[in-house]
């Protein structure tokens, strides 16, 4: 059975980097968020998300929403990364009104894009006020922390890494697995490069990439990995942790 750490470099600031975030990004509807039509003709009226989490994650939740605001709720699903894309191209014609998203570096390419509106006091109050980005685009949802599992048959507790900068020893050359195309990876980079700035992480990466990491599909593929002592360890989210 697997075990884990947490990361326990900055660990704060990479989960609110990693947080599922909800933004304004258009003019359409603006009170929606307090069930006001902001277009004449309210039973045309509806409200358009542009989702980087999956229906099988969030579509539940769709008509608790269409019940709160009183109008009706169309989700375009696709990863975050796909989603932003979406909103670049479409740019002023986008329908979007809210994009949900996993991803900060897609939030990120957005706000820069000048493409998110500042949300609303009535809607930020709700949260904490470190849940909140600093220009008032972005709110986050949830956390999720990067965390080491690793095999306790193949490493000594004292011995697993507890921050970054211990995964890119000669030591674990081979041994740890990851998926570089996964989104929360990507996101983990997003939070890198805040913490390090563009050079250190730059650096950090290319001594990872260079410690021959094994890579692999999705987190529980590297769950599994580790469990099966192909590799001794593994970054994944910490929902995945076990033990």
């Amino acid at each position: 059975m697997t075990r884990s750490v947490a990361f326990r470099l900055s660990t704060g600031a990479v989960a609110a980097a990693l947080v599922s975030t909800l933004v304004a990004c258009g003019d359409q509807n603006t009170d929606a968020a307090d069930g006001v039509n902001a277009e004449e003709g309210g039973s045309d009226s509806q409200l358009t998300i542009y989702s980087g989490r999956s229906e099988g994650r969030i579509g539940e939740l769709v008509p608790q929403l269409e019940e709160a605001i009183g109008i009706p709720v169309e989700v375009r699903y696709g990863s975050s990364a796909e989603m932003a894309a979406q909103l670049l191209a479409e740019g002023d014609r986008t329908e979007a009104d809210l994009f949900f998203s996993q991803d900060a570096g897609a939030l990120g390419a957005l706000s820069e894009a000048g493409m998110l509106a500042e949300i609303p006091d009535e809607v930020t109050e709700a949260a904490p006020e470190r849940f909140l980005a600093n220009d008032r685009t972005w709110i986050g949802t949830s956390a999720r922390a990067r965390v080491i599992v690793y095999n306790p048959d193949e490493v000594d507790e004292a011995d697993v890494p507890d921050t970054i900068d211990e995964l890119v020893d000669e030591r674990w050359r081979g041994e740890v697995g990851y998926d570089p195309t996964n989104a929360s990876f990507q996101a983990f980079v997003t939070g890198l490069r805040i913490i390090e700035g563009e050079q250190g992480a730059r650096e950090w990466l290319t001594e990872f990439d260079g410690n021959d990491p094994q890579t692999f599909g999705s987190n529980g593929a590297i769950l599994d990995a580790v469990n099966d002592g192909v590799v001794a360890m593994g970054l994944v989210n910490h929902t995945y942790a076990t033990g």
